[in-house]
């Protein structure tokens, strides 16, 4: 965390003595795909599988030449496996999330070169997510759990732009900080669905999303 912060700085501090091109008052449209993934075992038997995966389209307005503004789209899954064969409680897991959400966000540009810039992206979403989990343990009983609700979501995270033409840009994220909110109902072993709110904080330090942009 530290190192990224430093690393943060650094790049903030060069792009201000850097010459940014001409982009106050022009158009951006951008496809994004992002990624993260994790696994992890543990000495007691226990092992864990978690992989993200989404797809985005920004779109904004470059109110100064390095300030934008704009919309972004997104669909995004999410599959987690956990299997513990401990003695004492031995089970075995799996759950899948699905969401569809847009809203706007907030985009700082810190030039380092001609080619490269470093920014720096906010944003705040709404939409729907469903989520479907299901659990069977040593004596093959099963717990299963479905939600539909609506779903909110606020990230931060750093990235990097190269600009191969004058309008046409690679961009990447990553290192993605966020919060998660939902509010809708849960049913439990096909049994009457029950109201249900929830909320966390996430950092994948192993999340990357990768795209071209267009400037228009």
């Amino acid at each position: 965390m530290k190192k990224l912060i430093t690393i943060i700085g650094l790049i903030t501090l060069i792009s201000l003595n850097t010459m940014s091109q001409d982009l106050k008052g022009k158009v951006l449209l951008s496809g994004m795909l992002g990624a993260g993934f994790d696994k992890s075992e543990t000495v007691d038997a226990r092992s864990r599988k978690y992989n993200y995966f989404s797809i985005s389209t920004p779109g904004g307005y470059f109110v100064t030449n390095k300030l934008m503004v704009g919309v972004v789209g997104e669909y995004s899954n999410r599959y987690m496996y956990s299997l513990n064969k401990s003695t004492s409680n031995s089970y075995e897991s799996s759950s899948y999330e699905y969401s569809y959400l847009i809203g706007p966000f907030v985009r700082s540009y810190f030039p380092i070169n001609e080619k490269f810039m470093f920014f720096l992206h906010f944003e705040s979403k709404f939409g729907l997510k469903q989520y479907e989990y299901l659990s069977v343990d040593e004596d093959n009983s099963w717990t299963s759990k479905s939600e539909k609700a609506s779903h909110f979501n606020t990230a931060f995270y750093p990235g990097l732009s190269y600009r191969i033409t004058n309008k046409l840009m690679i961009e990447a994220g990553f290192a993605k900080f966020s919060y998660s909110s939902s509010n809708g109902e849960v049913t439990r072993d096909n049994g009457d669905p029950e109201n249900n709110k929830s909320s966390y904080f996430s950092f994948r330090a192993n999340y990357l999303s990768f795209g071209l942009t267009l400037v228009l």
